[in-house]
C-alpha cells in the first residue's frame, strides 16, 4: 500500500491539484466552506464518474463545475483525510523495475520454500539483472504509479540537466504514463522529449490544469512520436487542437481521443494542423453527428476514422461535409437506425473502401443486412472486416434491385415512385449494370398506352441514354407446321443497356430461345457488304462462298423440293412469292406490345432477304461480328448504334 500523507491545512492544497485516495484519482475543484457543514472542505471531481455523491452542488447551491458530466462525479472531503503519496518519475521507474543491487539483496533475504523445504534458486539472478537494466528496455509501463513530476522537489536547474542526460540514454520505444497525477502537459513533454527512440506514448486517464508553462520551449515537441493516446483526459476540441499540432508532433500518425467529451464543434477559426495524421480514434466521445468533424477535411493523409459507440443516428449534415481521404470508417455500436441512413456515406466519404457497422440497429434489423449494405455502397470492398468478393457483390446488387422493383411495381402514383427512388439512389446504376427488370418495362409500356405519353418509373436521363433496341432472331423449323421443312423465324425485341456485360446478355437471351446461356452464340449483323474472297487454283478463280453454283443458261427449278437456285428472273414468280411468305412467317414470342414491332420486323427481314439474294448473285457477303464470351460490355461492339440486329444460334460445345 502506498505511503499516506496528511496535510492538515486547507492552504496546503490548490485548485487543479491531482490527488489519489486509496488508488482513486481525483482533481481538486474547490476549497472552502460548505453551508450546513462545519469547517473547511475540499471539493473534488473523481476520474471515475460513479465514485462521488453529487455533481458539484449541495442543497441546491453549486460550489464548483466539473469537466465530466454525471450526478455522482464529485464529492466533498476533509483536508485532513489521508491521501496517497505522489512520487517523481525516477522513483516510479526504480520502484517498478528496481536495480541490480536491490535484486541481489532480495535474492539473499527471500528464500523460497516448498512443503517446508528450502528450494535452490537457479537463474533468478540473471532475470533480476536483465529486468533491472531498464535503460535497455523497449516497452515500459508506469500506469497508475502516482507520478506527478520528473524530478524530486524542490526544482533546480542542475537536477533537471542531470535528468535530461539520463533520459537521453534510454532506449524506450513505447511508454505508458496513464492514470497518474500530472497537472501540466509540459511536465510530460519534459520527460519524453529527451528520449531519442520513443515512438509511442500512452497518456490515458490524466487531467490537465495547464497546457503551457514558462519552462524550456524545447520540452514542448516530440519530433519522433508516431502514436499518441489521450483517452479519458476530459479534453475539449479546442484543447485538442491547441495540443496536437504539427509543431508538437511533426510525424504523428495515430491519435486516440477516446472517452473524451467531444460532442460540441471546435472553434470555427481553429484548425487541426497535425497534417501527418493517418488514424483518428474517437470511440465513446458522445458525438451525435458528423458536424463537429468538418475540420478533419483539412488533414491530407487521414485514412482511418473510428467512431465506435457514439450516439450517431444520422450521417447527414447541413451543409454537406466531405472528408475526401478517409478510406476506412468504423461505426460499430452507433445508433444508425435504417439503411437509407447509409446514403450520405458515398458523398461524405468518396474514398471509402472499408466499413464496420456491427452492433448498429440497421445491422440487426434485417436478416439480409449485409447484402443490402453492400448493394447500397458500390465502392466498399470490405464490410465488418470481411472482404467482399465479386460474386457476393453481384448477388447483393441483384437482390437489392429485386427489392426496389417490388416497391416500384406496387407504387400507385408518380409521387410514390419518386419517393422510392429518392430512398434508393443506386437504382439507376443497378439498371445500367443488370438491365431494367421486365416488370418495370411492362409497367412503363402500360403507362404509355394509358396516357399516350412516356411515364418512366426510373430516371430517364442517364439510363435512357444508354438503352439500345436489340432485335434477336433465330432460324429453325416449326415442329407443328404441316410441312416439316417449313422455315420459321423466331424474333424477340428487347431494350437493354449497352453497358451490360456479354455473360449477362447471354443469360437473358438464352431463356428466350430455350438455349442454355453457355451454348448461346450471338452474331451481330451489320449493313456492310464485303466481296467474296477467291483463291487461284490451277489458273482458275475458285469461289470460296457457301452459295450454290450459279447458272445463266435458264435451267429449270425443282419446285417440289422446296429449294431454288438463283436465276435471271425467268422462273415462276408466284411460286417464289409463296415460298418467300412461308420462309418469312413471324412467330413473335414476347409481350403484346412487341407485336407491331415484330410484324414490321418481318417485312424488314423480307426486304433484307431480297437484297441479300441480289448481293449473293454479285458474289458479296454481309459482314458479321460474332460476340465472344467475355466480361466486357456489349457496347464495345456496337459503336453508337441505337438499334441492333443479332442472330442467335446454338453453339455445339
Amino acid at each position: 500500500m502506498p505511503f499516506k500523507t496528511i496535510l492538515s491545512g486547507i492552504n496546503e492544497f490548490h485548485t487543479g491539484q491531482r490527488l489519489s485516495f486509496n488508488g482513486a484519482l481525483c482533481t481538486v475543484r474547490y476549497r472552502g466552506e460548505v453551508e450546513g457543514a462545519n469547517g473547511q472542505w475540499l471539493g473534488v471531481e473523481w476520474d471515475d464518474p460513479t465514485r462521488g455523491k453529487h455533481d458539484g452542488s449541495h442543497d441546491g447551491k453549486r460550489y464548483f463545475d466539473c469537466l465530466s458530466e454525471g450526478p455522482t462525479v464529485a464529492s466533498f472531503v476533509r483536508p485532513s483525510r489521508r491521501f496517497d503519496q505522489p512520487q517523481d518519475f525516477w522513483a516510479a521507474v526504480q520502484g517498478k523495475y528496481g536495480s541490480a543491487k536491490s535484486f541481489e539483496i532480495k535474492t539473499v533475504q527471500d528464500a523460497i520454500t516448498i512443503s517446508g523445504k528450502q528450494v535452490d534458486e537457479v537463474g533468478f539472478d540473471i532475470i533480476a539483472e536483465k529486468q533491472s537494466a531498464w535503460s535497455e528496455l523497449e516497452i515500459v509501463s508506469l500506469d497508475g504509479l502516482r507520478i506527478d513530476r520528473l524530478i524530486p522537489a524542490p526544482w533546480n536547474p542542475g537536477a533537471l540537466l542531470e535528468s535530461k542526460s539520463m533520459l537521453t540514454n534510454l532506449r524506450w520505444s513505447r511508454l505508458d504514463l496513464s492514470n497518474n497525477l500530472f497537472e501540466s502537459w509540459d511536465e510530460v513533454i519534459g520527460i519524453c522529449s529527451a528520449m531519442k527512440e520513443l515512438r509511442s506514448l500512452k497518456f490515458n486517464g490524466n487531467r490537465f490544469t495547464e497546457l503551457s508553462s514558462e519552462h524550456d520551449c524545447s520540452y514542448r515537441s516530440l519530433p519522433r512520436l508516431e502514436e499518441l493516446s489521450l483517452a479519458n483526459c476530459a479534453l475539449k476540441w479546442d484543447q485538442v487542437l491547441a495540443l496536437c499540432t504539427s509543431q508538437h508532433f511533426p510525424v504523428l500518425q495515430s491519435l486516440s481521443l477516446a472517452f473524451n467529451p467531444l460532442e460540441n464543434p471546435a472553434n470555427t477559426s481553429a484548425s487541426f494542423s497535425a497534417t501527418s495524421l493517418v488514424l483518428l480514434d474517437l470511440t465513446l466521445c458522445n458525438i451525435r453527428n458528423l458536424q463537429p468533424l468538418a475540420f478533419l477535411a483539412k488533414l491530407p493523409r487521414l485514412a482511418t476514422l473510428v467512431l465506435r459507440s457514439n450516439p450517431i443516428a444520422t450521417l447527414s449534415t447541413k451543409p454537406q461535409i466531405v472528408l475526401p481521404e478517409i478510406s476506412s470508417l468504423d461505426l460499430t455500436a452507433t445508433l444508425l437506425p435504417s439503411f437509407p441512413d447509409l446514403s450520405p456515406i458515398t458523398a461524405t466519404f468518396p474514398a471509402l473502401r472499408s466499413l464496420q457497422i456491427s452492433g448498429t440497429p440497421l445491422a440487426t434489423s434485417h436478416p439480409s443486412s449485409r447484402l443490402l449494405t453492400i448493394a447500397r455502397l458500390p465502392n466498399v470492398t470490405s464490410l465488418n472486416h470481411t472482404d467482399i468478393s465479386v460474386t457476393e457483390r453481384q448477388d447483393a446488387e441483384l437482390y437489392y434491385q429485386n427489392q426496389i422493383t417490388s416497391l416500384l411495381v406496387d407504387a400507385k402514383t408518380r409521387e410514390e415512385e419518386q419517393h422510392i427512388l429518392a430512398e434508393h439512389p443506386q437504382w439507376d446504376n443497378l439498371c445500367t449494370i443488370y438491365g431494367v427488370p421486365d416488370s418495370i418495362t411492362q409497367k412503363h409500356q402500360l403507362n404509355q398506352l394509358k396516357n399516350n405519353a412516356p411515364q418512366p418509373v426510373y430516371p430517364a436521363v442517364s439510363l435512357g441514354a444508354n438503352l439500345v433496341t436489340f432485335t434477336f432472331y433465330t432460324n429453325g423449323f416449326s415442329p407443328n407446321a404441316d410441312d416439316e421443312n417449313m422455315a420459321i423465324t423466331i424474333t424477340e425485341i428487347r431494350e437493354l443497356p449497352k453497358l451490360i456485360e456479354v455473360y449477362r446478355l447471354k443469360s437473358i437471351v438464352g431463356p428466350l430461345f430455350s438455349i442454355p446461356p453457355m451454348n448461346v452464340k450471338l452474331v451481330i449483323e451489320t449493313e456492310v457488304w464485303d466481296p467474296v474472297p477467291t483463291k487461284q487454283l490451277g489458273g482458275l478463280d475458285w469461289d470460296l462462298s457457301d452459295s450454290e453454283d450459279e447458272s445463266t443458261d435458264g435451267d429449270d427449278e425443282d419446285v417440289g423440293s422446296g429449294s431454288s437456285s438463283a436465276d435471271d428472273g425467268d422462273g415462276d414468280a408466284g411460286s417464289r412469292d409463296t415460298e418467300m411468305d412461308n420462309a418469312k412467317k413471324i412467330n413473335a414470342v414476347g409481350s403484346p406490345e412487341d407485336g407491331s414491332k415484330a410484324s414490321v420486323m418481318g417485312e424488314e427481314l423480307q426486304k433484307k432477304e431480297e437484297r441479300d439474294q441480289r448481293k449473293k448473285k454479285e458474289k458479296w457477303v454481309k459482314r458479321e461480328i460474332e460476340i465472344p464470351d467475355s466480361t466486357r460490355r456489349i457496347a464495345d461492339w456496337l459503336d453508337e448504334k441505337k438499334e441492333v440486329i443479332v442472330r442467335v444460334e446454338r453453339r455445339v460445345l
